[in-house]
């Protein structure tokens, strides 16, 4: 894990030939970027008008805790490299019971 200030963190991961590899690291699996949007209809169009660019279905919504109301789509570029936009919701169900609260960039 790399730590990018104090909430940014990138994670690394590295296997040590094809047996080593989880079932589930094939296809998207690690192998992605994850961004934060506040648009995430809106983000998907933006990239889908570049040529090459493929948005991988419909956004997918978190049911049940701690993610409840978390949205999110998988874009490919044309190069293979994977995105995944997520949206999360203002208010995520653990803040009804602590006050601690997820990051978001600027503040809000």
């Amino acid at each position: 894990m790399l730590r990018c200030g104090q909430v940014t963190n990138i994670e690394l991961f590295s296997w040590a030939g094809t047996a080593a590899v989880p079932r589930d690291a094939i296809g998207i699996g690690p192998a992605h970027i994850a961004f934060f949007v506040d648009d995430l209809e809106g983000a998907c169009s933006a990239l889908a008008a570049h040529p090459g660019v493929r948005v991988l279905g419909p956004p997918t919504t978190m049911a049940g805790e701690p993610n409840e109301g978390t949205e999110f789509v998988f874009v490919r570029l044309p190069w293979g490299l994977c995105l995944e936009l997520v949206r999360s919701p203002e208010l995520m169900p653990y803040q009804a019971t602590t006050a601690a609260r997820m990051y978001r960039p600027g503040g809000r």
